[in-house]
Order: structure tokens, then sequence, then C-alpha cells
């Protein structure tokens, strides 16, 4: 065998050495990562929210609303004054505060008794209340049929002592045209009392002067007068004399000596 056929074949044998090696895969090579992108899709545009309605249910009917029924007010107890005057005090008593006179024909609202009924309470303002003795008015109404009010409490007694009555006249001697004063205090009267002055001619008896009237606030009170005036003024001694319901009196004298003309 010679040579040249030799080299042919080795070299036969390299090329079918060589393609038969594995080839190379393209996926093999690193190739950077693909980025990712984002794709817009629209979005679903936004829905109307279902209402939910409530289905009706079976309820129990209204009964209808009470209204108030207005009570009546009962009409005013009403006490005409029937005495010359009706005295009105705090209490159930004449040793209670003095409130009130008012004269025969005057309207009073009753809104109570005393416990034994003689005495009324009376509504005198809004605020004040007095009493008065039922025989000073008159009342078409059941007494017993009013509401019973308790006694207020009596005013604590005073250490003062009851003033004395007296009675004083000046000039003590004079004749018919000398005009005379009267001082003269002292003397308690219950609301509506009158107080007296008379004045008497000693040596006949004969009432020469007799005046009453309301014993008038003040610690002294005075009174002028002259026999003059009188039907009989007679030489002499004549008596004055003060006195009030209650007992109370004080007296003086004074003397004319001359009868004038």
């Amino acid at each position: 065998m010679g040579r040249r056929p030799f080299f042919l074949l080795l070299l036969l044998l390299v090329l079918a050495a060589c393609s038969s090696s594995t080839p190379i895969s393209p996926t093999a090579i690193s190739t950077p990562p693909a980025q990712a992108t984002a794709t817009l899709t629209d979005l679903p545009s936004p829905t109307s929210t279902p209402t939910v309605t409530a289905s009706p249910s079976a309820t129990a009917p209204l009964s209808p609303t009470p209204t108030d029924t207005a009570t009546p007010t009962p009409a005013p107890i009403i006490a005409v004054i029937s005495a010359e005057h009706g005295n009105i005090v705090s209490g159930p008593a004449y040793n209670y505060a003095f409130l009130a006179n008012f004269n025969t024909g005057f309207l009073l609202q009753v809104i109570g008794r005393s416990e034994d009924g003689a005495w009324l309470v009376v509504r005198l303002s809004e605020d004040t209340t007095g009493w008065i003795p039922v025989e000073q008015v008159s009342l078409e109404y059941d007494i017993g049929a009013l509401p019973v009010f308790a006694d207020p409490p009596v005013p604590l007694p005073t250490n003062t002592p009851p003033p004395f009555p007296f009675v004083n006249v000046s000039p003590a001697f004079g004749n018919p045209h000398t005009i005379y004063t009267i001082t003269y205090g002292g003397f308690i009267t219950q609301p509506g009392e009158f107080l007296t002055i008379e004045i008497t001619h000693v040596e006949t008896g004969t009432i020469a002067y007799s005046t009453s009237g309301p014993n008038n606030a003040g610690p002294d009170k005075i009174y002028t007068f002259r026999l003059r005036s009188t039907v009989h003024a007679l030489p002499g001694t004549y008596l004055i004399t003060i006195s009030v319901p209650n007992g109370g009196f004080a007296q003086a004298t004074i003397m004319v000596i001359d009868p004038g003309t």
C-alpha cells in the first residue's frame, strides 16, 4: 500500500470525527432576560351599587295618641263683706297683725277656713292671704266643705307694756269762746273700731259735745274744740272723757268761769 492512500484515509477519519461532535444549541448561549412590559388594559367602568329595597313587613296599626283632656278650673268662691268694716288679719284672732280693712260690699276670694269654722282664709293678692271672721261676710257656700288651714304661729309677746290711755286739755280755764286743745293717746283699738270723745257739764249732767271717729295712727292725737259752738255753754266744770270699745278710757276737766255772750 502506498503513502498517498494512507493520508487520504487519515483525512477522512478526521472529517468524520469533526462531523460527529455535538453541535452548540442556540439556547445554550446566555442571553439577557427579557424585560416585562405592562400591558394597559381597559378597567371595567364602575357600576352603581344596587339599592336594597326593604320589603314591606307586616306592622301593627298605630293607635291614636291620647290627648290631654283639659280639667275645668273651679270657679272662685266669693264672699261679700256684710259688716260696716271687714277686718283682715294675719291669723284667726285679733292678736295677729292687721292687714287690711274693707267696707261693706267688698268682694273677697275665699280659699279656706279655720278648724272651728269661725274664720275664713281669703286671698288678698297672689302672695298674700289673710283671715276674716265669718260673721263679717256673707257667703253662699258650705263652709264645712272648705279646706282647713292651720293657724299661723302666734306673734310672740313683747316686753313693752301696753300704753296707758291719757288725755290732757289746755288751757284748764276759759270761757265758751276759748279754743281748747285736747291731746290724747295710748288707746288700743281693733281695726275698724271707733274712739269716742264726750264733753259733759258736771253740774247738770248735760252732754255738751260728743263725737267719734277712727283711732288714727300716731303716738299722740290732737283734737280742738270750743264750747261756744255747743248748745249748752254753761259756766262750771266740764268733764272730757275719751273711750274705746274695749273699755279703755281717760278723763280730764276744764273750768268755764264766764259763760260769755
